[in-house]
């Protein structure tokens, strides 16, 4: 944990000196982001966010390293506080909840589409309409010279009656 959070450090110490417009090599980009608007410091946000911070540091030295809090004691006294910090603000439990009810839906939707339409009416529905479509006009291939003679002269009645009726 140790290397990602240097990693990240590292950055989050440069878009600082950013911020406060400090460092000559930091003008040219400190000049790309001055449109965005100028950067303020909200100090009694600031304040209470250090306040805060060092009262769980404080805490957490006082329960453990010290020893003069009991964490027991105060875990019988807020369980509900507890139960909510230990199982780490449900966030798990949201993220399960999202993926059981929400994600597998959807893929379920997703894998009927993809086999109903896709597959069967995309894919084989075309084949099937050829498969189809073969296998009736096999009946109109017989081989008897006669048939197909009276196939074109059927159509050739036809042919001249559309003409005959568009005409007239």
């Amino acid at each position: 944990m140790t290397a990602p959070l240097l990693l990240l450090a590292v950055p989050a110490i440069g878009v600082g000196f950013l911020a406060f417009g400090y460092g000559e090599g930091f003008k040219g980009f400190a000049a790309f982001i001055e449109g965005y608007g100028e950067f303020h410091v909200n100090v009694p946000l600031a304040v209470a966010s250090l306040a805060i911070a060092f009262a769980g540091v404080w805490f957490g030295w006082a329960a453990y390293a010290r020893g003069t809090i009991d964490p027991a004691a105060i875990r019988a006294r807020v369980p509900t506080l507890h139960r909510v910090l230990e199982r780490r603000y449900y966030v798990d439990e949201l993220y399960q909840w999202v993926i059981d009810r929400i994600a597998l839906a959807f893929g379920r939707f997703i894998a009927l589409f993809d086999r109903v339409v896709v597959n069967d009416t995309a894919v084989d529905g075309s084949a099937d309409s050829v498969k189809a479509s073969g296998f009736r006009m096999k009946f109109a291939q017989t081989g008897r010279l006669y048939n197909y003679g009276m196939a074109m002269a059927t159509g050739a009645v036809a042919l001249a009656l559309i003409w005959w009726f568009a005409l007239s």
